[in-house]
This record gives C-alpha cells, sequence and structure tokens, in this order.
C-alpha cells in the first residue's frame, strides 16, 4: 500500500496533550518558557509523536504586564484530521522577590590561588550590577558578578534565611558557586564565591558585597 493510500484511509485524528502545567505562573519581566504539547497519531498500528511543525500557536504571553493569557494549541496531521484544541492559561504576577530588583553598586575583594603555588593574588573592584526576576519563585539573576577573572550572570536563590548562587560555564568545575547571606532591610546582600577554573588551574575566592541603589541608574 503507498505512501498516499495509507493517508487517505486515515480517519483517526492525531492526540494532544499539554506538556508542564495547564494552569502557570510567570513573574513580572522574567522570561517565560512556553513547554508546548505532545502530539501523537495512530500510524502504521501504533502512536507514533508528530513533530512540533504540526503543531499552531494562538496567543501570546505578555511578561511586561500582568494580567491572566491564554495559549491555544492546534493540529492537524498528514491527512487533515484536526486535534481537539488544547489551551495553556498563563497568570503574569509580580514576583515574591520583586523588592530585589534593581541596580546595585557592588564592592568585590578576589583572591586567586593558582595550582602548585604558594603565591596568591588579592584584587579589588567596585562595579554595578542589575539584579532581574528568575523564572521561578524565589529566584533571581545577578546579571553581571564579579567571580575572579571575569564576571558572569549568576542564578540564585533564597533558600531559608540564605543565599545560594551558581553560573554555568564550561571553562569552571560544575562544584563552582556560592553562598550569601541578606540584611534584615533585605536592601544589602553578600555572596562568597568559589569558582575552579580549569585551565590554567586557578581558584578564584571572592567577596561580592551588594547595596541597593535609590536613585535609578544604569549598570554597564
Amino acid at each position: 500500500m503507498s505512501f498516499e493510500q495509507v493517508i487517505k484511509l486515515d480517519t483517526i485524528p492525531p492526540m494532544m496533550s499539554i506538556t508542564g502545567n495547564k494552569i502557570d505562573t510567570a513573574y513580572l519581566y522574567s522570561d517565560y518558557n512556553d513547554q508546548g504539547v505532545a502530539l501523537n497519531d495512530w500510524r502504521h498500528g501504533g502512536l507514533k509523536c508528530l513533530e512540533s511543525s504540526f503543531v499552531k500557536t494562538e496567543g501570546e504571553v505578555n511578561v511586561n504586564i500582568p494580567g491572566t493569557y491564554t495559549i491555544t494549541y492546534r493540529a492537524t496531521d498528514l491527512a487533515g484530521n484536526s486535534a481537539v484544541p488544547v489551551t495553556r492559561t498563563v497568570h503574569v504576577v509580580p514576583s515574591p522577590l520583586a523588592s530585589f530588583h534593581g541596580v546595585y553598586k557592588v564592592a568585590c575583594t578576589c583572591t586567586a590561588e593558582i595550582a602548585g603555588s604558594k603565591t596568591t593574588t588579592i584584587t579589588n573592584e567596585n562595579y554595578l550590577s542589575d539584579i532581574k526576576p528568575a523564572g521561578s519563585k524565589n529566584h533571581f539573576d545577578i546579571v553581571s558578578m564579579n567571580i575572579g577573572r571575569e564576571r558572569l550572570t549568576v542564578s540564585s536563590a533564597i533558600v531559608g534565611d540564605k543565599l545560594e548562587s551558581s553560573a554555568f560555564n564550561v571553562d569552571y568545575h560544575y562544584l563552582s558557586g556560592g553562598t550569601g547571606t541578606i540584611s534584615l532591610a533585605k536592601n544589602t546582600f553578600t555572596i562568597e564565591s568559589i569558582y575552579y577554573l580549569y585551565s590554567p588551574r586557578i581558584d578564584y575566592r571572592c567577596r561580592n558585597v551588594f547595596g541597593k541603589q535609590l536613585v535609578e541608574i544604569s549598570a554597564k
């Protein structure tokens, strides 16, 4: 039987289901990741997964405006059979850490230890950094944090009364990262970090003290 004949005999619509949460939350000014749908069609005596190109999406989420948004997914297989449409509802709300967001003045002290050497180098730097919302509750992103030889975007989370931070970078060992403390007023926080550079083999131990700026300025 030819491919065309199989298509003509196909009268079973594909099945579509939401991937992730049917009712989801996005935080104001963060990035929202639409997880899409799973789409399966009956072919050659069994269910087969169809490519995402078969799915058409209607609606979008504007993370810059609080509100409720609806994303509708539709799909049609090669035989013209349409799946039952499914929808995802996304509520855009302020982040629980909204008070952390803004521009910070940072005082940094770093110690560099070269493997096999007893020599250490200490550097001091003052700079500005932006704190922005992340997509998960109790998380935020430090757009630029000094980790020793460079600045990286660092993901941070509040766990109890402590801070945990990390930045994925192929140049550093996966155990690199930091922990920190937050002031009672929640307008300053400190992160003590250690990043293990693979090559050349150097350990960077840094202390970054963040103080929120009351006047709107641009971090560069």
